[in-house]
């Protein structure tokens, strides 16, 4: 029995794993001349909305804002909309709930910053969810914690906001551009 839920996991890691290449290669040009297919052309009509539920969600995972506008496309979809969502809020470190209009305008606002710097600014979220995933990703990316927690009084997140926000000024964008 153990055997066979080992199994089913490892196939199911292994099929999100793909999908996430899959996702990253739609982004990204490939070598040479060619390019992928971008990036609505996995959330599309074409196969089972388990599958483009899928798709959503390895696009969210990507960590690119080019990511962004499918997915944003997708918000409006009755079986889609709360995957497009949460992919959303993963791929952001922001949430305007399922209001295309707000998306679209952050997307285009910060469409040219580093990723670092979008999560550093979702260590100011109201959600603790996306603190946590910010702070997470941010300590993963950068082996740094600078005393930040997710569960600090507000005033103590913003001092430790404050001290990425200088440490990105003084160190991280020469690490990290």
């Amino acid at each position: 029995r153990n055997a066979s839920a080992v199994s089913c996991a490892t196939s199911t890691i292994s099929r999100w794993l793909r999908l996430r290449t899959a996702s990253a290669s739609a982004i990204w040009p490939v070598t040479g001349t060619t390019r992928s297919p971008g990036p609505a052309s996995i959330i599309t009509e074409r196969g089972t909305p388990a599958h483009r539920r899928e798709a959503i969600d390895a696009l969210g995972a990507v960590a690119h804002l080019d990511a962004g506008p499918p997915l944003v496309a997708r918000l409006g979809d009755a079986g889609l909309g709360d995957a497009a969502h949460r992919a959303l809020v993963r791929l952001c470190c922001a949430d305007f709930g399922r209001e295309a209009w707000q998306w679209q305008a952050w997307l285009q606002k910060n469409r040219s910053r580093h990723r670092v710097e979008l999560l550093i600014d979702g260590l100011g979220s109201n959600n603790r969810l996306i603190r946590q995933r910010a702070i997470g990703e941010l300590t993963g990316t950068t082996g740094e914690t600078l005393g930040y927690l997710s569960d600090l009084p507000t005033g103590a997140r913003r001092a430790a906001q404050d001290r990425w926000r200088r440490w990105w000024e003084s160190t991280g964008q020469a690490r990290f551009r």
